[in-house]
């Protein structure tokens, strides 16, 4: 007498996990921020590739370690960083919260960061999401010291002016020098 289970079932759920895994995985290697997992202390437990790009660490040399000894953060930035982690160890996500990072060659890069209290078999862990956001910052400054420069040459005019369009019409009824 034989006695035959059948296995197909559990074959095609392993599969299909495995296959949900590494899907997973792409997503999280390839995603265009920096993606990182970190314990409730700060060290790194895993990173993706934007993460390697943006600190200049490889990932090797971020896992295990924390932020504070790779000296990640300008010291004017840590006790936000503990706030955050405060937060997350009651649960609460964070952010965005702007820091500026200091990379591996000692340059700087500004970065918005998220972070999310997630459980991994049964652990409390950090997932944090970092993007750069240095461009966006230099174009503000700019868009602020350009509109400075306007108004102060505005404001020095001893003419009326009143700001017309192309197209004919006239601009803001409002905005007149001030000798008007």
């Amino acid at each position: 007498m034989a006695v035959y289970d059948d296995i197909t079932e559990r074959k095609q759920a392993e599969e299909e996990l495995k296959n949900s895994e590494e899907r997973l995985k792409i997503l999280f290697d390839y995603a265009p921020d920096a993606c990182y997992i970190s314990d409730l202390k700060g060290n790194f437990i895993d990173g993706n590739k934007a993460a390697e790009r943006l600190t200049g660490y490889k990932k090797e040399e971020l896992i295990g370690k924390s932020f504070l000894k790779l000296n990640l953060l300008s010291l004017a930035d840590i006790p936000k960083a503990a706030k955050a982690l405060t937060k997350n160890i009651m649960g609460k996500p964070t952010g965005p919260d702007e820091f500026v990072l200091n990379r591996k060659d000692n340059s700087k890069v500004t970065v918005e960061i998220s972070t999310y209290p997630v459980k991994i078999k049964g652990e409390t862990l950090v997932l944090g999401i970092a993007r750069d956001i240095t461009a966006r910052k230099q174009t503000e400054e700019e868009i602020k010291s350009a509109a400075v420069k306007w108004q102060t040459t505005f404001d020095a005019m001893n003419d009326a002016v009143s700001p017309h369009f192309r197209s004919g019409g006239c601009g803001r009824g409002d905005v007149f020098s001030p000798t008007l």
